[in-house]
């Protein structure tokens, strides 16, 4: 009974210069996860507090890996993100709206949102980590 399996733990070798390896590996995996759900949490906060007038500007939030995407669309509803982005290595993530009023609605020129959205959206997210 005091053996606890040592047959079973002595029959698998383990090469422990491979170790650090293995465990570099799993915590980029784990890492890249959060990193891949904090991006977006951060993302559906931003549209969350953009406000709303005609929709155009939470329908034109984009989030991508890599570069910014600011391409513009005639929609009034956010579209479904890409959750296939890729973060692998830990690439900048931009979260983007190519509105031409988008700096207008950050610098809080609205009464729906008068300190802004991005830093706002930033602060309520750390917050809750």
């Amino acid at each position: 009974m005091g053996d606890y399996g040592r047959e079973i733990v002595m029959a698998k070798k383990i090469d422990i210069r491979k170790l650090g390896t293995v465990l570099t590996d799993e915590i980029m995996d784990v890492s890249e996860l959060e990193y891949k759900a904090l991006a977006f949490e951060l993302f559906g906060e931003i549209i969350k507090m953009t406000p709303v007038d005609t929709g155009r500007a939470r329908g034109n939030w984009h989030i991508n890996a890599g570069s910014p995407d600011y391409s513009l669309s005639t929609d009034t509803q956010p579209s479904q993100p890409n959750y296939n982005l890729d973060v692998r290595g830990f690439p900048s993530v931009y979260i983007s709206n190519g509105l031409p009023y988008m700096r207008d609605l950050e610098d809080g020129r609205s009464t729906q949102a008068p300190d802004g959205i991005s830093q706002v959206a930033l602060a309520i997210v750390r917050s809750r980590r």
